[in-house]
This record gives structure tokens, sequence and C-alpha cells, in this order.
């Protein structure tokens, strides 16, 4: 199962996938941003096949049409196209909706119809993206696209179950005003963020408080509020791999490994955390 690729990470995702020889490929889209959709055509036309199943954010189907951005629009023609040379089939991905991939089962908590519509006719796309929770041997991951904070207020509203242990930032951990009442809902052991090295993304504000928060911080990328020259691409934690051995899950780079990385930064926001030596396995999957 994979959940959003841009362009750059078809060859990473095209290698692992090849590694696993999958027998189907599900593939969920969040919403039409070419950062999380750019390279999804790619993916599907190399491993889908019959039995794949294309989950797609419901707006992007509903009208493909709704973005002046031609490239957006040729990447949608391009997903929709791949489905069909493959023979997929395409399902909405809408609050409520369930399924499983292999020993992973998963549950969409949004978009509503309402944010879909709302998406189609001109709205935020971030409002209306996908959020889904995975749960693989009793742990949970929520993964929320670039939910904004109405889609925020919105899905705390739901009553849904948001906890999550390893819980990736929403909008590559942009600025949220709702963000500390999201954090505390999912209450997660690993906080991951996912993004390029700018200054809006992961905010510094986001950071400080996930920081303030009992959890782990880690980064792909170092953010320019932890460093300000240059870089060596060690530092941070790179790409990060949660893996279940045992019916154990293991984090690479491990914390130790981590921690060893962002010595080395400027400022590391993350350093600011009260739990950065303590041990994993406090809080519940």
């Amino acid at each position: 199962m994979v959940v959003d690729c841009p362009q750059r990470g078809v060859r990473p995702a095209s290698e692992l996938l090849a590694e696993v020889d999958p027998v189907r490929l599900d593939v969920v889209v969040t919403h039409r941003d070419l950062d999380h959709c750019g390279g999804v055509h790619e993916l599907l036309r190399r491993f889908g096949n019959s039995a794949t199943k294309l989950y797609m954010n419901a707006a992007m189907s509903v009208s493909p049409h709704s973005t002046s951005q031609p490239r957006v629009k040729a990447v949608v023609r391009s997903i929709l196209a791949a489905v069909d040379e493959v023979g997929a089939r395409e399902k909405p991905a809408l609050r409520g909706e369930v399924g499983h991939a292999g020993t992973i089962s998963w549950v969409a908590l949004a978009p509503t119809h309402r944010q879909v519509l709302d998406a189609a006719v001109g709205g935020s796309v971030n409002r209306s993206s996908v959020v889904l929770r995975l749960e693989l041997a009793g742990y949970r991951f929520l993964i929320p696209g670039d939910i904004d904070d109405e889609a925020v207020k919105e899905l705390l509203r739901s009553g849904m179950e948001v906890s999550a242990y390893v819980f990736l930032l929403p909008h590559h951990g942009a600025k949220l005003q709702r963000f500390s009442k999201l954090l505390a809902a999912v209450d997660p052991r690993y906080v991951v963020v996912s993004a390029g090295r700018r200054p809006s993304h992961p905010a510094l504000e986001t950071l400080r408080a996930a920081a303030a928060y009992d959890c782990r911080i880690m980064c792909t990328e170092v953010a320019t509020h932890c460093h300000r020259g240059a870089i060596d691409p060690q530092h941070c934690a790179g790409s990060i791999e949660f893996k279940m051995r045992g019916g154990s899950l293991e984090v690479v780079p491990t914390e130790a490994e981590h921690m060893v990385r962002i010595r080395h930064l400027d400022t590391p926001v993350c350093l600011g955390s009260n739990c950065v030596d303590k041990q994993p396995g406090r809080r519940r999957p």
C-alpha cells in the first residue's frame, strides 16, 4: 500500500516495491497537490494490475478540470489513464471508508462529502485531504495529508478516534492554530515531519509545540530553524523507516543515531523536548 507519491518519490518507491514484489498494490492519493500525487501514475503503470485499488481524493475525480494549473490537470488525467491501462479499480476515499492491505488495516477519517464538494467547486484542496489511520500489529499511524485548521476542527469535532503511535504532521509541519489540540488528541510517541528545507514548512511554532510534548520528533530534512548554514545530508533523520520485527516496532534511524546527528546542528528545536533521552514504549499503540 502506497500513500501519495511525488515525482521525486517514484524511484525510491519503485526500488522498495521491487524488493517486496507485491501481488497487489493499493494506492491512496490524499489530494491533488503535485508533491503528493505527481508520481502516482508512474507507480500504477509499473506495479498496478487488475487487483489494484486506487483510493483517490474524491474531489479529484469529481472535477479534474476544477484547477487552472496545467501541470495538475495533466497529472490527474495521467492517473485516470493509468487506472484504465492496468485495469485497476478506482474508489473514492471518504470518511468511513475502510480497507486492508496485507496485515495493515486502515480507515479514512476524512474528508466529508461537504469538504469534497467544496474543493470540487474551487474551495480549499488541502481542506479536503484524505486522513488515514492505519494499524499494523496493534500500532497505529496517522497520515493526514495537508489538512488545514478548518479540517482539523472538523476532524476533532467528528469524534473519530485519532490516537496514534506515529503521527505524520499535517502539511509538512505547517503552522496550525489548532495544532496543540490535535497533538493532544493524537497523543503520539513519534512525530514525523516530511518536508523540504524552507522556512515555513515545518513552522517554528509547530516544532516548538511538538518539542514541548512528550514525543520524539523526526524530520526528513533539517529545518532552517535548526541550522543556518550548509548541512550534512546525514544530519536529521533522512529516510525514516518503521519496521515490524517479532511484534515490536523498530525505527530507523534509531533514537541514539538520531541524537548523534542532531547534536551537530546550531539550534535543534527538538532538543527542547523533555523526553529526548527517554525510552520508547510508554504510549499505547
